[in-house]
């Protein structure tokens, strides 16, 4: 599971780094698990954990909010450059700007960056990439 932690959602609103921690009690005796999601992208959390998350309170509000975001964790395939069929140039801006929101390969966006010409979807790449490289992505 890909989470997505932005505590400036919150109301009221905190602080760019803050840490949610939860405690998932095991089935054996004393057996606890703990988690922590950080401000950011969090990529260590189960399917099977996060369905025991989720039916915390706080969660609840959290998602409600916007402050909190759940992907699934897909698999990239990547595409030799010789064989890309289309970039960014060649879909409508709300569609790029989708698949820029939604990918988390630097270099690609880099790529991207360099054959767009629309100032929208430029900023939108650069905004993209120091979300991921500042750990807000």
């Amino acid at each position: 599971m890909i989470i997505t932690y932005t505590p400036q959602l919150e109301n009221p609103p905190r602080d760019k780094e803050v840490t949610l921690g939860f405690s998932i009690i095991g089935e054996k005796a004393g057996v606890t698990k703990r988690y922590l999601l950080k401000s950011g992208v969090n990529r260590d959390v189960s399917a099977s954990d996060w369905e025991k998350i989720k039916e915390m309170p706080l969660v609840g509000e959290l998602l409600t909010l916007g402050a909190l975001q759940v992907q699934e964790d897909v698999e990239v395939v990547t595409t030799p450059a010789g064989q890309v069929s289309g970039g960014l140039e060649t879909m409508p801006v709300k569609e790029a700007l989708s698949a820029i929101n939604g990918t988390f390969d630097l270099d690609l966006l880099k790529e991207w960056d360099y054959a767009e010409n629309r100032i929208r979807i430029k900023n939108a790449i650069a905004k993209r990439i120091k979300a991921i490289t500042e750990g807000e992505g």
